[in-house]
Formats: C-alpha cells, sequence, structure tokens
C-alpha cells in the first residue's frame, strides 16, 4: 500500500485532483484495502475514482468496468448482494462494450456474478454464469493450441504473460 499512495501523490502532484488519470492509483489503492478487509477506505478510494470517472466523461470503457467490477467485489463483501450485483452487471457491460461480451477480460464479471449467485443460494444462475466463463476460456485456449480454431472475424489471441 505505500507504494500505491506514493503513487498517488505524484499522481496528484503531475496532474491535480479529479483528473482522469488517478483512477488507476484509486483503484489499486481500494483492491489493496478490499484484500486487507478496509471495507470503508476501500470504498473511499473507489468513490474518489468513481467522482474523477463522472468528470470525464471521454473515459473509457474499460476503465469503467474495472471501476464496478471493484464495487462489485466491495458490495459482495459487505453482503449487500442485489448492489453488488448491479455493479457487476455493469462491469459486464462495460467491458463487452470494450472488448466483446466472449473475451477474457469480461469472463471475470461473469465470475464474480456467479459468486453473488451463489452466494444468494441462486445456484442456476451461478451455474450459468461459471458455464460461461468455462467456455470464454476454453474458446481462447483452444485458439491457443490451435490457431485455426479461432472465431470467425476475431483476431487469434495474444499468448498471456506476453
Amino acid at each position: 500500500i505505500p507504494g500505491a499512495v506514493q503513487a498517488l501523490r505524484f499522481s496528484l502532484e503531475v496532474y491535480g485532483a479529479g483528473k482522469i488519470e488517478l483512477v488507476p492509483c484509486y483503484l489499486l489503492l481500494a483492491e489493496a484495502n478490499l484484500g486487507l478487509g478496509r471495507h470503508k477506505q476501500a470504498e473511499e478510494y473507489l468513490s474518489l475514482a468513481n467522482w474523477s470517472i463522472l468528470k470525464n466523461p471521454d473515459c473509457s470503457n474499460r476503465t469503467k468496468s474495472q471501476l464496478y467490477r471493484n464495487f462489485g467485489k466491495l458490495y459482495a463483501s459487505q453482503g449487500k448482494h442485489e448492489e453488488a450485483l448491479r455493479q457487476l452487471a455493469n462491469d459486464v457491460y462495460f467491458s463487452s462494450l470494450q472488448v466483446g461480451p466472449e473475451h477474457i477480460e469480461t469472463a471475470g464479471g461473469y465470475y464474480y456474478l456467479a459468486t453473488v449467485f451463489y452466494l444468494q443460494r441462486q445456484l442456476d444462475c451461478a451455474l450459468a454464469m461459471c458455464d460461461k466463463v468455462v467456455e470464454i476460456w476454453f474458446k481462447h485456449v483452444s485458439a491457443l493450441i490451435d490457431p485455426s480454431k479461432t472465431v470467425e472475424g476475431q483476431e487469434p489471441p495474444e499468448p498471456l504473460g506476453e
């Protein structure tokens, strides 16, 4: 967390408050605090990121997706399942706009939706979301192994980690 706080300080000095360039620092700090169970601090950083995004309407769909995913994870960890589902649905929407609904980046949103549905004991919905995640990853890995299996109109996937 100290490194992320320092990055935020430098970004504030360079860009000033309320700028879109601060959002990655806010999201990183929110995720770190969420992982440590510091929900109030995580929510504060997410609120700051949200404010910056609202002030910059030309913000990328990827950044909006990341914000909503983190809000969804926060609310899920607080037991606010309905609000978590709403935020995660927004995550999937903006991720789909950015990279498509069948992309591995979007699969993360489906996974978190599955988790919340499971917590609500809506097993049919949870399993449907898990099936979607497996389907996306199966297509991705299959295309890595055999590029001829790439879906028509879609570029072959790049190997992860490169």
